[in-house]
């Protein structure tokens, strides 16, 4: 590993000079350099000659390169070799796109920056008496006291000091003094700042070495910081103190040391927060308390520490508010209790237990947020999530299931449709859950919840406490044909099995088997067959299932139609695609073709082409729905545009 490093390091600090064949004539004799076209980097520093020379076991030609060698500096060679004379020291020659190549490297500048790190002071000494410079800059602009800081190596940090290095040095990560913070080293921590380091130096987001300490949660270099002067109320880019830092990063013995020296408790960021708003673990919060954090402070956002608490998934942490009475009705600009926050945030059981300690404590369990008028609930929240055991809990303790807003969704088909993502909508255990505290379906709803049903369970349920298997789903077509478009046997025979109509048309008079025939979906067509559909049905277009199957090059298909007496022959000419679109239609976008759905999920950024009016004319149901959030998700719910 260190070889390897040793490598991808050494190049960038190198002096690169290609040279020619006269150059490379001209090399000393005691250089046994390769030539580029046979060069390769050898395994291991350690890998070498009697004589300290680098060995190539496997050259690798490369012609790109044949013109010329890479020279080496002095320091470079002793990084590579390891310790000794310099002069005696020669390793192989790299080929010019190996040494493009590391240069590209995220590597340190020099093998001082990696000795330094590494904490070899011997070799730190040797190479700053060949003439290493302690200034170097690695790819971030950092000097080898910020990685000899950054490690904690005290030695090499004094031996650096006593060389030049500036302890004051900035680079995109701070100065020493910022990488000594985060690494925590006592000692590096005060050698620095006994060599002039500035404790209210800025690094990137206006954060002070203190800033650092606490966020990594280095409390003896807090102390250390503190006691030199450092700034305790400092604000950062954000407005963050170091206390916020703390607070938010669980560092109670770094915290501690920071109240004790008087950090302003109840401090406000740009969010408008206090620490006590950012904790994110009860010790933390105890003695944040303990000093006088008020538990009453609210975000700019409306947020209390409890709303926070429960959003954050910690319930030890919410039961330390409560005790010091935070209050559990306490609602946010949007409305939102912090019940409302444990339910829409998908922290599993730990969700769980925050309910159940704020409903404990008198949350209202049907209390409704601003979202929408006239809001959701917590229930709805969970709902949405496909959160069972957290709707159970909520359910148990008096959340109405039974609810008759006209212009909202039912529950019901916020089970099916779910929020985008989450892997279990739908889920069978939720929607009975539902039914049996009195959900209710919505006869307008029918067609999208046996659309959009994840299982056959699941539509079975629908079924049997009212879901009109006869429903119109999206833009006019059947549940039949969603099925059918989704390949779905299971889901066929089951609504087969509780009445749907198998020839059901859609608005291009197309029934189920047509769309199977187009689909060559043998098995979907053999099944519609059974049940009783037209083998000779036509669409608008004329066309039986037979001429779709044939035209699809379905042949098992078209012989199954064939032996249950279909014709092919179209009662009209079918439409070219022009003709098709100087009628208003849209047939060459596939507006009455068959575009199988692959599988139930939405695709992102489509919607259907239909402007309101074709949907409610395509829909049956879509009125009533217009308006409501059903209508939004039907709207977004279709990929293609297919009119069934």
């Amino acid at each position: 590993m260190k070889a390897t490093f040793y490598y991808l390091t050494i190049i960038s600090s190198a002096l690169l000079l290609q040279e020619g064949a006269a150059a490379e004539s001209s090399q000393p004799a005691h250089s046994n350099a390769i030539p580029a076209a046979q060069a390769a980097v050898s395994a291991s520093p350690a890998q070498g000659t009697g004589s300290g020379q680098a060995t190539v076991p496997n050259p690798r030609p490369d012609p790109r390169a044949s013109a010329g060698v890479w020279r080496l500096s002095a320091g470079r060679i002793l990084g590579i070799c390891g310790t000794g004379d310099i002069t005696d020291r020669t390793v192989p020659a790299l080929s010019a796109s190996e040494a493009a190549a590391l240069l590209g490297s995220d590597a340190c500048a020099s093998p001082l920056h990696e000795a330094a790190f590494q904490g070899c002071v011997d070799e730190v000494r040797r190479l700053l008496e060949a003439g290493a410079d302690p200034h170097a800059r690695s790819f971030t602009g950092e000097t080898p006291l910020h990685l000899a800081a950054l490690a904690g190596r005290a030695d090499v940090v004094r031996l650096l000091l006593d060389k030049g290095a500036d302890p004051r040095a900035d680079s995109s990560r701070g100065t020493p003094l910022h990488r000594a913070a985060e690494g925590g080293a006592a000692e590096v921590v005060e050698l620095l700042l006994n060599a002039g380091a500035s404790v209210q130096a800025l690094a990137t987001g206006d954060e002070t070495p203190l800033h650092t300490a606490a966020r990594m949660g280095q409390a003896e270099a807090a102390r250390l910081l503190l006691a030199r002067g450092a700034d305790l109320n400092a604000g950062n880019a954000g407005g963050n103190t170091p206390l916020h830092l703390v607070a938010a990063f669980r560092s109670p013995a770094t915290a501690a040391a920071l109240l004790e020296h008087g950090a302003a408790v109840n401090a406000r960021n740009r969010a408008g927060e206090t620490p006590l708003l950012v904790v994110r673990d009860e010790e933390t919060a105890r003695l944040l308390l303990a000093r006088g954090a008020d538990p009453a402070l609210r975000s700019a956002e409306g947020a209390t520490p409890l709303h926070q608490a429960a959003r954050a998934g910690l319930p030890e942490l919410a039961r330390v508010l409560i005790e010091r009475g935070a209050k559990v009705n306490q609602k946010d600009d949007y409305g939102q209790t912090p019940l409302h926050c444990a339910a829409e945030n998908a922290r599993g059981a730990e969700s769980c237990r925050i309910a159940a300690l704020l409903l404990e404590h008198g949350a209202d369990v049907n209390a409704r947020a601003k979202y929408r008028d006239p809001g959701r609930t917590a229930l709805e929240c969970a709902v949405l999530g496909g959160r069972t055991e957290l709707v159970r809990l909520l359910l148990e303790h008096g959340a109405d299931a039974a609810e008759s807003e006209p212009k909202r969704d039912s529950l019901l088909l916020m089970a099916v449709l779910g929020e985008a993502g989450d892997p279990s909508p739908g889920s069978p255990e939720l929607v009975r859950l539902l039914l049996e505290h009195g959900a209710r379906v919505k006869p307008a709803e029918s067609g999208m919840l046996l659309c959009w049903s994840r299982s056959p369970e699941t539509m079975r349920l629908l079924i049997e406490h009212g879901a009109e298997v006869r429903a119109r789903g999206e833009f006019g077509g059947g549940t039949l044909h969603d099925a059918v478009d989704r390949h779905r046997p299971d889901r066929v025979r089951l609504l087969l099995e509780h009445g749907a109509d198998p020839n059901v048309r859609d608005g291009c008079r197309n029934t189920p088997l047509h769309a199977a025939a187009a689909y060559k979906d043998t098995e979907l067509a053999e099944m519609l067959l059974a049940a009783g559909a037209d083998v000779n049905a036509r669409n608008e277009d004329g066309d039986t299932p037979l001429s779709l199957a044939e035209r699809a090059g379905a042949a098992d298909t078209a012989a199954l139609l064939r032996a249950r007496g279909a014709k092919a022959t179209s009662a009209a000419p079918r439409r070219t695609p022009n003709e098709a679109e100087d009628e208003g239609g849209n047939e060459a976008e596939g507006g009455c073709g068959f575009a199988r759905g692959e599988s139930d999920e939405t695709a992102e950024g489509e919607e259907p082409e239909e402007d309101v009016g074709e949907v409610l004319e395509a829909y049956p149901g879509a009125r009533e729905l217009y308006g409501t959030d059903s209508y939004a998700h039907l709207k977004q719910a279709v990929t293609v545009r297919v009119c069934w």
